[in-house]
């Protein structure tokens, strides 16, 4: 009884509360079969069958448990590999699959995609370190979590982000203009600025084509919005 009570009260902490629960029942259910078998002068042979039972019973709890806990390792896993670490957004792994798990004609399916890059990361690199572009880095993510609440949000590298909006395009066009505001409005308490080039594609401007081209063509005009900030003379392209 002692062996079999030290066996169990190491067992029980490495589990659940309910887990000990159960254990406590069983540890009184083999301590039930050796009193039976006990006050019966052993004519009652109880003590090894209830033994058994319960250790039959713990090894099968046991499998259980490993298996949740071989569940929940890899769901943390998973969790860990479609999460960018820096911005809490989605990762570039996340968004490479769902380019490859939609690569079907988009159809009379209404979405909008968004490619969005920072403007100005390596001026801010350069100068102060790159522990400050870190900072502008998840200020934009912050910027572009506000604006598209409740849509998938990427970074799909350094300073690149994408996103994807179901529904219409007068809704994207509403969202492209709530990411400017919202630019403005994180920049007034910000110590390095934010100036996010955008570009967004609409589904139905090429329903034959896949959501990885749709991401191309927003690429594309993505590029030209950061064209026009260049063009500017306040901005020097070798610090973008």
């Amino acid at each position: 009884m002692i062996y079999v009570a030290k066996a169990l009260t190491l067992y029980s902490q490495s589990i659940s509360l309910a887990s000990k629960f159960f254990i406590a029942y069983m540890f009184v259910f083999v301590a039930a079969g050796v009193l039976t078998q006990d006050l019966s002068d052993g004519y009652i042979r109880t003590a090894g069958l209830t033994i058994n039972i319960a250790f039959t019973i713990l090894i099968l709890d046991y499998q259980i448990i490993d298996l949740e806990t071989s569940d929940q390792t890899i769901d943390q896993k998973e969790r860990i590999i479609l999460t960018d670490p820096l911005t809490g957004l989605k990762s570039r792994y996340a968004y490479e699959a769902l380019l490859k798990n939609d690569a079907s004609p988009l159809r009379e399916r209404q979405l909008t995609a968004f490619s969005i890059d920072i403007n100005g990361l390596k001026h801010v690199n350069d100068t102060y370190g790159h522990a400050a572009g870190d900072i502008l880095i998840k200020s934009a993510a912050q910027i572009i979590q506000k604006t598209f609440v409740g849509n998938p949000c990427y970074r799909t590298g350094g300073d690149e982000f994408a996103v994807v909006v179901y529904g219409s395009e007068d809704r994207g066009q509403e969202l492209l203009e709530k990411l400017s505001k919202e630019e403005q409005h994180a920049n007034q308490n910000l110590q390095f600025k934010v100036n996010l080039a955008a570009g967004m594609a609409f589904s139905q401007e090429n329903p034959n084509g896949n959501m990885k081209e749709l991401m191309i063509i927003a690429d594309k005009r993505m590029y030209d919005d950061k064209r026009k900030y260049y063009m500017d003379p306040k901005h020097d392209r070798r610090r973008r």
